[in-house]
């Protein structure tokens, strides 16, 4: 019985020294990584553009800094404010043109070749064209000009692509921001990037994005779009609240829209009118008490709508709020609580 003893407590003995050793290396990394990433910092210039991790624009008019965390997140140091910029992030400096990026990217080149990029990485201008996957759904694009294939869209230096589960996306950059309703290709000086369908094309080189880290997204082509091999532009594939939008762009936007280019100022024919209708969406609404939160996209290339509007059904009387077509977002207040 003794033996058997002195058997089970070196084995419970032995458990717990392993138990302990590990104990004590997890906490010694996490010192290490504590202690090394508050000694690595870097300077953030006045006139920079970033963002923070609510994807809020940060434009520096003071110098600043960056500091990374334990986690290696980074964080903003500026006007005595501490803000979470997460684990990616990119500066760009207005006054010199160059682009700063910290934390992993994923260049591609024209031959497929992903090379990922850690730390710091600085690229001085926007004249060497670059793509960069930066994590599921979400891209780079760096040229001088940056396109869709009808040039509604112009964007200059760079631009932030973030796609939603359907293939809807949104686009920023220091002087853009707009959300797409329908497959859009992004044509650079060297590449087109069909956001949609996640490809990138290098001249007759097309590369499959979603293999890259691989992707959420769930967009689905049309058959057409299947049969001739690739995107266009055109009518939405938004991500909406059915009630809403079926209410708002049915009849607001349908009563509401005059061709701009006609100089007599007649309304368009009503059957043009329900197909300029498919060109609008709203993407999200969010229900306060008395109000209603809405994100929407007005998607007029040739400037044929002279106006957008939508009505509000109240109680006794109809309000008309007239839409920004250049703007995404609208709040309407001083509706009825528990009403539809």
């Amino acid at each position: 019985m003794k033996r058997k003893y002195d058997v089970r407590n070196k084995r419970n003995f032995v458990i717990i020294l392993i138990l302990s050793i590990f104990i004590i290396g997890v906490f010694s990394l996490f010192i290490y990584k504590y202690t090394h990433a508050s000694k690595i910092e870097y300077e953030v210039a006045t006139g920079s553009v970033l963002q923070s991790v609510n994807k809020d624009f940060i434009n520096t008019v003071d110098d600043a800094v960056l500091k990374t965390r334990w986690d290696d997140s980074y964080n903003l140091i500026y006007q005595d404010k501490k803000v979470n910029l997460g684990k990616r992030v990119i500066v760009y400096d207005t006054t010199t043109g160059s682009i700063k990026l910290y934390g992993k990217f994923y260049g591609i080149d024209e031959k497929g070749k992903v090379t990922e990029e850690n730390e710091e990485t600085v690229l001085a201008n926007t004249t060497d064209t670059k793509f960069y996957k930066i994590d599921d759904r979400e891209y780079l694009l760096v040229d001088r000009q940056i396109v869709n294939e009808e040039r509604s869209i112009n964007a200059s230096n760079y631009l932030l692509v973030e796609l939603d589960r359907m293939g809807n996306a949104k686009l920023s950059n220091n002087k853009l921001n707009l959300k797409t309703i329908a497959p859009t290709k992004l044509i650079t000086s060297k590449y087109v990037f069909d956001i949609a369908n996640e490809k990138l094309i290098y001249g007759k080189k097309e590369i499959d994005l979603k293999k890259i880290i691989a992707s959420t997204n769930e967009y689905k082509p049309p058959k057409d779009e299947d049969e001739n091999g690739g995107s266009g532009t055109g009518t939405g594939n938004a991500a909406t609240d059915n009630n809403i939008t079926n209410n708002t762009n049915a009849t607001g936007t349908a009563a509401g829209v005059v061709n701009g280019n006609d100089n007599q100022g007649e309304t368009t024919d009503i059957d043009e009118i329900k197909d300029k209708v498919k060109m609008t969406s709203i993407v999200r609404v969010q229900e306060g008490l008395t109000q209603a939160d809405i994100d929407y996209v007005v998607y007029d290339p040739y400037n044929e709508y002279k106006s957008v509007y939508a009505e509000i059904e109240k109680p006794g009387k109809i309000d008309v709020v007239y839409l920004s077509k250049t703007d995404t977002h609208m709040v309407i207040n001083g509706l009825t609580p528990n009403s539809e």
